[in-house]
């Protein structure tokens, strides 16, 4: 009846009445719940002393301790509660639940299977045994617990998306986006399973109608609607500008983040850290042949020891391949806590007493942005990986540039922005230049002007590729060169290309090959066509150092703004639209006049060695200012308190 006073009181009598009686202070922490954590704490703590064998008991103190982020402790009384109770379902639930929290695989994963045990045909207890395997990656185990779930109970959206999700993550686009649409014929209101299916849409290059679901997301999107929305789904979406992505990036922090507030570490003070060198740590999983470590691993090798110490903390795969085999020489320790919580990952970056901790991966495939949550280090910057704001209070900065983040547009983000003097992001004067392949040999007819577009299908929209089809139906004997491992992708755009007047045949197949292999037949191309409005970014860097110029468009978001800050670093912002009209007029000029794209191709090869973009040595001093500078703003502030 919400008269907890009362309970109370009730329960003191009782308890006068006999001071053993363990119930009593069974309820009276129960009574205390809303009104007192902590006396509701000792009130149960009591009654365990008189009464260990209460399992339910052992059950309510552990939901106090969760909501108060004491997690280590929690998990320990629901499991304490399910060993009392084998027949609670709620005690295994609630364990796996925290432990998932903290990401103790093996206790999540025994946990759920001991549910499976108990309650075979309970359809939600194998979709979150699947949900936990597709968080894993152990994507044939979530099938199958899907699939038996979807048995179970096959209209529910739910499961379905899921079966759709291990699809998406197999590459299997087409049954992806099947299974996406049957969950959101019967969810239509699901602002998540939107989102999936216009994602895995522009990944199929499938366009049936896109519009249309352009237009929708971007009005839930205004409406607050953000549940089950990665901000990083939005990039490719026409319309959808910085304040968007902003509030959505704030949502997805809070909702999938917000649990962790209890658990932060306690503030380090300033006075904790006067030292000679800043301590950096960098974060990633992708610290092995991807294209974020690519871009940094020449940076790594020329920071300055006798000003930084610099550690990775890897939590990805772990492959020896040449790019980690270098990261792992570049680095003066190289940590991997793969295998360990958040939490755990946390305590020992404050332990290794790291000044400036720096985010490589944002809201991108397989990040843990948990252990930024936790407060580990007291500068926290996000860099590189993630195009936009992570909308997070726990991150202080972000690493930009005076295009990328003008200062008319530095409302779109919750850091605070240190802008590099050049272009924010990396390079790697390294990285292979072999000679060129034959056309014949690139896969090419051997004559004609050649547009590519090596950027990921899923960046392709509708209004963009009309442009790339008149520009071939203008260009006598032109072709698009396309990047592409997805058959059925290629297909829809041929077929589309079809549907604009053009023949299918050219449209040029480009297929996945190791990276000095791609860098040597992208050479072949005239110019390169960008995307929008998720633009180029490693992609046009490889471009323009294999020397072939960029034609780019600019909007009022990061990831539509990259390439042009590639371009400026290489004194080419004539390529630079501010529409698509624009677009369409600098390729149209370029391809109508090959000469003159000659000229941008010799100019590049001329100043690779001088220009902005490629002095991966200037651009490691200037980073380590904007460290130098984010540290000590915090050291002022704190000598200000």
């Amino acid at each position: 009846m919400d008269r907890y006073n009362d309970a109370i009181d009730m329960q003191y009598r009782a308890i006068e009445c006999d001071r053993l009686l363990a119930t009593a202070y069974h309820n009276l922490g129960a009574a205390k719940e809303r009104l007192n954590a902590e006396e509701a704490i000792s009130a149960y703590e009591r009654a365990l002393a008189l009464a260990p064998q209460l399992s339910q008991t052992w059950m309510n103190i552990g939901r106090v301790l969760m909501t108060q982020g004491r997690l280590d402790r929690a998990s320990d009384c629901f499991l304490r509660a399910e060993c009392l109770a084998p027949e609670l379902a709620d005690a295994t639930i609630e364990f796996a639940n925290v432990a998932q929290k903290l990401r103790r695989t093996n206790d999540v994963v025994a946990a759920m299977q001991r549910l499976q045990t108990k309650y075979p045909d309970n359809f939600m207890v194998s979709n979150n045994l699947g949900v936990i395997y597709l968080d894993l990656g152990r994507l044939d185990e979530a099938l199958a617990c899907f699939e038996n779930a979807n048995r179970i109970h096959p209209r529910s959206p739910m499961i379905i998306s899921n079966i759709g999700a291990v699809a998406e993550l197999q590459g299997r686009y087409k049954e992806a986006l099947e299974r996406y649409r049957q969950a959101r014929d019967l969810m239509p209101d699901s602002s998540s399973i939107l989102a999936r299916v216009l994602h895995v849409s522009q990944h199929q290059c499938e366009w049936s109608g896109i519009d249309l679901l352009f237009k929708e997301i971007i009005q839930i999107i205004r409406e607050g609607k953000f549940e089950g929305v990665n901000p990083f789904s939005l990039i490719t979406i026409p319309g959808i500008n910085r304040i968007d992505q902003l509030n959505c990036s704030k949502a997805f922090c809070e909702e999938r983040l917000g649990y962790l507030k209890p658990m932060i570490l306690p503030p380090v003070s300033p006075s904790q850290r006067q030292r000679t060198r800043i301590k950096v740590g960098y974060v990633s999983s992708d610290l092995y042949d991807h294209a974020t470590s690519w871009l940094i691993a020449e940076v790594i090798e020329l920071h300055d020891r006798s000003k930084f110490e610099i550690v990775a903390y890897s939590y990805g795969p772990s492959p020896e391949t040449p790019t980690r085999t270098r990261l792992k020489k570049s680095f003066d320790r190289f940590v991997d806590v793969r295998q360990i919580s958040d939490e755990q990952a946390a305590h020992i970056i404050r332990s290794d007493v790291i000044d400036v901790l720096v985010d490589l991966k944002g809201y991108t495939q397989n990040c843990r942005t948990g252990i930024f949550a936790l407060r580990p280090a007291p500068v926290q910057i996000n860099y590189l990986g993630f195009p936009g704001t992570l909308g997070a209070d726990f991150i202080e900065y972000i690493i930009a540039d005076d295009l990328v983040i003008p200062k008319c547009m530095e409302d779109g983000y919750s850091e605070k922005i240190l802008k590099l003097p050049g272009c924010y992001q990396p390079n790697d004067r390294k990285r292979a230049l072999p000679t060129a392949p034959s056309r014949a040999e690139a896969g090419l007819p051997a004559e004609g002007f050649v547009f590519c577009s090596f950027n990921n299908v899923y960046k392709i929209t509708p209004d963009v590729f009309d442009v790339w089809c008149r520009l071939l139906r203008e260009t006598e004997a032109s072709v698009v060169w396309i990047l592409c491992s997805n058959p059925d992708a290629f297909r829809n755009l041929q077929k589309e290309a079809e549907a604009r007047g053009v023949d299918a045949t050219r449209l040029i197949l480009a297929p996945r090959v190791l990276l000095p292999d791609h860098i040597a037949r992208f050479r072949c191309a005239d110019l390169f066509l960008d995307t929008f409005p998720c633009a180029a970014h490693t992609t046009a860097s490889d471009s323009l150092w294999a020397g072939v110029p960029v034609v780019t468009m600019v909007g009022d978001t990061f990831a539509s703004r990259v390439a042009a800050s590639l371009l400026k670093a290489v004194d080419l912002l004539e390529l630079v639209a501010k529409n698509i009209d624009e677009y369409y007029a600098i390729a149209r000029n370029l391809s109508s006049e090959p000469f003159r794209a000659a000229a941008l191709k010799a100019k590049l090869e001329a100043e690779r060695d001088k220009c902005t973009l490629f002095d991966s040595q200037t651009y490691t001093r200037q980073l380590e200012a904007a460290y130098a500078e984010a540290f000590k703003n915090w050291i002022q502030q704190g000598a200000a308190l």
